[in-house]
């Protein structure tokens, strides 16, 4: 089941992690959303999981989102158990926060989101990551990418500040192979 909602001037997201067949979600537009929790997933009992099917997730034009908070109800680690797809576009004030366990996501984009910080847990099962911001005259931009060795390769164009970054590339194994991307 697919379901694309938009344009809603609601200031929260139904309980859609009850939907048990949902496979791709689409939310765009909603204006007066400032936070996503635990409305957004539902009422799930322990024997539930909260978007225990959901492979796809994307959400657009969300301008007064400012945060994701984790699912406290049940164990976060239980909900978005076949997400492979996150992606998030025009959310100017979003900072941070992820649901920090995605066993299954394999694609990572976050695009217009110039206050968001990103901080993944290892290891990662991300094969694909872009992140774009175009609000200035310098965009930045990060991809990760599968390598036929099966390892990983990280991609860095046009960023202003490497600092974090640099000091999660200096532990051991955080990527197989590192390669400079041709010029």
């Amino acid at each position: 089941m697919d379901l694309r909602l938009s344009e809603c001037h609601c200031s929260f997201l139904p309980p859609l992690g009850q939907l048990a067949y949902l496979k791709r979600l689409l939310i765009k537009a909603f204006d007066k959303v400032e936070s996503v929790g635990c409305e957004f997933y539902g009422n799930c009992t322990s024997t539930s999981i909260a978007f225990k099917s959901l492979e796809s997730l994307t959400f657009e034009r969300m301008p007064q989102w400012c945060e994701w908070i984790p699912n406290v109800a049940e164990s976060e680690e239980k909900a978005f158990p076949r997400l492979q797809v996150l992606c998030i576009s025009e959310g100017p004030k979003l900072k941070k926060s992820l649901p920090s366990h995605l066993p299954s996501l394999k694609e990572l984009t976050i695009t217009k989101c110039s206050q968001f910080v990103l901080s993944l847990r290892r290891p990662t099962t991300i094969n694909k990551m872009s992140l774009k911001d175009s609000s200035n005259d310098h965009p930045r931009m990060v991809k990760l990418e599968t390598l036929t060795s099966g390892g990983h390769s990280l991609i860095v164009q046009s960023c202003y500040s490497l600092d974090s970054l640099l000091k999660e590339m200096e532990q051991p194994g955080y990527f197989h192979h590192m390669r400079e991307p041709k010029r």
